[in-house]
């Protein structure tokens, strides 16, 4: 099954160009160009090809785009840039469950908190758009606790999470979730492609197999 990620890193951050990038790499990545009837909604928005096999997520923030495609089943992509500034905790506070205010709180110092934030916050987007949802429906996500050895449920998701950037400067976290098939038994191998002259490396990147549980709980190990 096909499994792509395209990434670009633009020169400003118009929303114009942004979309606009974000379409050239969609039809890049799926072997011809988009018109504008390529693209329709679904009734809460999310999109959907018209005219071609395959599923697909766009996200944005910053510089950053990505770009997300997958031959079979649904997608949800989501970048985040990793801003040392925002208030993170005010934020989480808002939209997180208890014991994931517990797993930022923790954090040694404020780029810790900030790379903890930005973890949950792209692993719950990732599902928010796998699901057609949107960030006013936060609260409706998975509780996602960090390192919980025994995750109870049913409804087995994939996600795969990567930290681009350069330590001491502009850096993004980046998830993808789907859900996974009955059989499979191995994390799908991305291919990552740039789209840009300027690149970011990957710091790290982590497979993620989590489970929905009646409860409405993930419990993923990072």
């Amino acid at each position: 099954m096909a499994f792509y990620l395209g990434l670009s890193l633009l020169s400003n951050v118009k929303r114009e160009l942004q979309s606009r990038e974000a379409r050239r790499i969609l039809g890049l990545l799926s072997g011809r160009e988009l018109d504008p009837e390529s693209i329709g909604q679904e009734t809460g928005g999310r999109p959907y090809f018209t005219d071609r096999p395959g599923d697909f997520s766009i996200s944005h923030s910053n510089r950053a785009v990505a770009v997300s495609l997958v031959s079979q089943r649904r997608i949800g992509c989501d970048i985040q840039y990793i801003n040392p500034r925002q208030d993170h905790l005010g934020v989480a506070k808002k939209f997180f469950f208890p014991r994931e205010l517990e797993y930022i709180a923790a954090a040694a110092d404020t780029a810790e908190r900030a790379r903890r934030f930005c973890i949950l916050w792209v692993l719950k987007e990732s599902f928010l758009k796998l699901r057609g949802l949107s960030v006013l429906d936060m609260l409706k996500t998975p509780e996602f606790v960090i390192d919980d050895p025994n995750p109870p449920g049913k409804a087995p998701l994939e996600f795969q999470l990567w930290h681009f950037g350069k330590i001491e400067d502009e850096q993004y976290m980046l998830a993808l979730a789907r859900e996974k098939a009955l059989g499979d038994k191995q994390t799908e191998k991305v291919q990552v492609r740039w789209f840009s002259e300027e690149a970011l490396p990957c710091i790290s990147m982590a497979e993620i197999n989590a489970v929905v549980s009646p409860e409405n709980t993930v419990s993923p190990k990072i």
